[in-house]
């Protein structure tokens, strides 16, 4: 691994970039540069990150000021700093990520293992408890239902750690290399609300690459760089990432199914009087019948795909160790199921 450039994204309020500069002084070794988006030159927070130590390692800081309000225009805006190359990687950041000692050594050796790799993602942990899992990895059904949604309500105790090949990561923690990042043509504004990680991923797969998994990478992360705080809009472009890079016959099924199956599901939750998980439903029912962002989004991937679905369905994980806590309900699952 030749070398690795540190994206960092940062959102206006958000938190100074001081400490995570700090977490990547072990690794400047690896580190090329520090490409630093939102903030402008003249700003204090960048004067000081000029003097941090991390730069004094033969690390460059480059700033990308006006990236745009969107993690997928600021991503994209920053490309233009990143040369395509097989041997130089990029590890997204936000401003709320947090890499715990030895993340990216972790990465990295993850990504060495096979020459196919493309992308990997670390165990994210919550802020405000590290003990909580955010995610391992991204496990969705064939229609974009979360297979493990109450995943971070989840303790950590190791029973995802023997993961591997995953059909998504989330965006902060990712390690993408750059010629991949260009391959699929970064990131498509069509998706947000923390589902940008799995589209990278899932196109990543239908041009052939891997996405794997390393638990031993553990990255503390908030909420703003999750981009979840809009739990029903999650879930509703959560399907219309389905619905855009599945085949566009199945998709065609799988929409009528949704529709259908999302207003039977919305009406009996009604009925019994859970409105929340009617509007979930309903959410659902709205994705089906907006096919705008997904149609743009399969149009700018046209003539892409070089991996089937059925190749897709492939991926299982793997079974938790020691077992799921009481108050899980999970089971062994296939990472895209026949289940909607």
């Amino acid at each position: 691994m030749a070398s690795v450039n540190v994206l960092l994204l940062t959102h206006a309020g958000g938190p100074e970039i001081d400490e995570i500069l700090d977490t990547l002084v072990p690794d400047t070794d690896r580190l090329d540069r520090v490409i630093v988006t939102g903030l402008s030159a003249e700003s204090p927070e960048v004067e000081r990150a000029t003097q941090h130590p991390v730069f004094d390692h033969e690390v460059d800081l480059v700033l990308v000021p006006e990236a745009g309000d969107s993690v997928a225009a600021a991503i994209n805006s920053a490309r233009a700093k990143i040369e395509p190359d097989v041997d130089r990687w990029v590890w997204i950041l936000h401003d709320d990520s947090l890499p715990t000692p030895g993340a990216l050594r972790a990465l990295t050796e993850a990504a060495r293992r096979s020459s196919k790799v493309g992308v990997v993602g670390p165990k994210l942990v919550r802020d405000t408890d590290e003990r909580v899992l955010v995610g391992v990895g991204h496990h969705l059904t064939q229609t974009g239902r979360e297979v493990e949604a109450d995943a971070p309500d989840m303790v950590d105790q190791g029973q995802w750690d023997s993961r591997n090949d995953v059909l998504g990561v989330p965006i902060p923690g990712m390690l993408i290399r750059s010629d991949v990042l260009e391959d699929i043509g970064g990131l498509d504004p069509a998706f947000s609300f923390g589902t940008e990680g799995v589209d990278v991923s899932w196109r990543s797969h239908l041009r052939g690459h891997r996405v794997v998994v390393a638990p031993g990478a553990v990255v503390v992360q908030g909420l703003v760089g999750l981009g979840r705080e809009h739990p029903r809009w999650h879930r509703r472009h959560l399907r219309q990432v389905a619905l855009a890079r599945t085949a566009w016959w199945r998709s065609i099924w799988f929409t009528l199914r949704m529709i259908v199956t999302g207003l039977l599901a919305a009406l009996g939750f009604l009925l019994v009087r859970r409105g929340g998980a009617a509007a979930g439903e309903f959410a659902d029912v709205r994705a089906a019948l907006n096919p705008g962002p997904r149609w743009g989004a399969r149009w700018r991937f046209r003539g892409k795909r070089v991996v089937s679905d059925r190749d897709l369905k492939a991926f299982s994980p793997a079974p938790p160790r020691g077992g799921a806590p009481p108050s899980t309900r999970h089971k062994r699952r296939s990472c895209l199921t026949k289940n909607a």
